[in-house]
């Protein structure tokens, strides 16, 4: 039985579909699978926007133009409900429950908040009591077949040495902490217990994504489950749209700020690998998955760790990569916000790394934040500097020399495939380029995401690159020449 085959006529229920998984996942599905039946998406209500609008709007995207073209009917099987994530039920009236119930075979599970800055409380009730909710109503569904959570290859943070795609017991009950959001004081309690409830974490995203996947194992009493564990999800790679990707992330984020010339001093190795995972290679073993677990007869729930293989140099990508591609196209698109001539300093001492942050990020920040307030406009570089020191403390996330990820099970998705599956659905990446991939995915997002690809031809964007240019190699030269004077003098006083 092919892949498109196991989902021809079956109805699937994705939640999260607005975020960047879930529009993918269905897109695919769509475009892959031509004979699946219906897919159900709950969708909630945000900024005056009804559900409707705000699926027309995620289907207004380039990444549904193939879909588009070769099958535009398609769409029509996708029906929107309305839906809110924290409510009981998920939200959903009655009536869409009955609609569920009796038709869904397949749940997808996406929704989460992926705020890392999320109080406890509000990621527990967006990130647990959500799935409890879904579980709940997935227990009433007279035709499902599989359970499918979408979680996060950092669910276990706090572990060292190999994480291996299985469940780990959270050091928390995750009914106790459901049972705590549910009356004030106890979200009091979770707010005071914070520090000692993260037990190691450095988020409470990763937190209750940990507790999220013991609460699923459990249901698996019930129905079978299947957890899915992305890491850093990059840019598509190759299908349907080469680089991809509708929001920032932590690569992107490093590049804006080097295209900007605010972020000027960066802690890491610069040999040490990202872990992540293209887009449509992780939404792919999301379909590959329950077509290979219903050709099994395994009871246990299966854990699928979506990562790119760490034992393969081929595919190595680094912070150095990042650096040799990224710094030519920030020269190549100017950020018309730019602050500074584009330059980066890295270091692995933590200690200097503090001390070059004071000189060359907080220092400059006080001193124009204080002209900018004295002439009436807002204060910004400060704040923009507090986010940067918060962006890499994620760094700790995606490079990590304590841990690495176990795949197996990731890798065996690919090596089941039959031969006439392998165009739609291969996640081989015998041919991956890691310079070609990040100058693919930084140009979509600097033409696409950001919209900035104008700032090339730009003169005036251009005249101001080339005035911080030379501002920036006048005071580089002014302080060599002051340290050389400086440290000249020194030496004729000692000899």
């Amino acid at each position: 039985m092919r892949v498109k085959d196991y989902y021809k006529g079956k109805n699937v229920l994705v939640t999260g579909v607005t975020g960047l998984m879930g529009k993918a996942l269905v897109e695919k599905l769509l475009r892959s699978c031509p004979e699946v039946g219906n897919i159900y998406c709950i969708v909630r209500t945000k900024r005056g926007q009804d559900p409707q609008e705000r699926w027309t709007q995620t289907t207004n995207s380039m990444l549904f133009d193939q879909l588009k073209e070769k099958n535009p009917e398609s769409l029509s099987k996708v029906i929107v409900l309305p839906g809110e994530s924290t409510a009981e039920c998920f939200g959903l009236s009655e009536e869409h429950q009955k609609l569920l119930v009796e038709n869904v075979n397949i749940v997808y599970h996406g929704a989460a908040s992926i705020n890392f800055a999320e109080s406890i409380v509000s990621a527990v009730k967006l990130n647990m009591k959500n799935t409890f909710s879904l579980l709940e109503l997935s227990r009433r569904m007279k035709k499902l077949e599989l359970f499918v959570h979408v979680s996060t290859a950092y669910s276990n943070f706090p572990r060292k040495g190999e994480i291996k795609e299985e469940v780990y017991e959270s050091h928390l009950s995750w009914r106790h902490v459901l049972e705590l959001v549910e009356d004030e004081c106890g979200c009091e309690t979770l707010l005071h217990l914070q520090p000692k409830l993260l037990n190691g974490h450095k988020s409470n995203y990763t937190l209750t994504k940990g507790l999220s996947e013991n609460m699923v194992n459990d249901y698996n009493r019930y129905f079978p489950v299947m957890i899915v564990r992305p890491s850093l999800i990059t840019g598509i790679y190759k299908d349907p749209v080469p680089g991809w990707l509708d929001m920032d992330n932590f690569i992107s984020l490093i590049c804006k700020g080097v295209r900007m010339g605010v972020l000027r001093v960066i802690l890491c190795d610069k040999s040490r690998e990202f872990c992540h995972i293209p887009l449509d290679l992780s939404i792919k073993a999301m379909i590959v998955a329950p077509w290979k677990k219903s050709l099994s007869s395994k009871k246990e729930v299966d854990v699928i760790c979506c990562q790119m293989d760490q034992e393969n140099h081929q595919n190595k990508m680094t912070f150095h990569t990042v650096h040799r591609v990224a710094y030519p196209m920030s020269l190549s698109y100017p950020d018309k916000q730019a602050m500074w001539y584009p330059f980066s300093l890295y270091t692995t001492n933590p200690s200097i790394y503090h001390v070059l942050f004071l000189i060359l990020h907080i220092f400059p920040a006080y001193f124009i934040d204080m002209a900018l307030k004295l002439s009436g406009r807002d204060p910004q570089l400060l704040k923009v500097y507090s986010s940067i020191w918060a962006l890499f403390e994620l760094n700790k996330y995606y490079v990590n020399p304590h841990h690495w990820f176990s795949t197996s099970n990731y890798k065996n998705l690919e090596e089941s495939l039959l031969e006439e599956d392998k165009d739609e659905f291969s996640m081989a990446t015998s041919d991956f380029d890691p310079e070609n991939f990040i100058h693919a995915n930084g140009l979509h997002v600097v033409k696409h995401h950001w919209k900035e690809a104008e700032n090339s031809v730009n003169p005036e964007v251009l005249a101001r690159l080339r005035r911080f240019k030379v501002a920036h190699y006048t005071l580089c030269s002014v302080l060599a020449i002051g340290v050389s004077y400086q440290a000249v003098q020194l030496l004729q006083s000692l000899m």
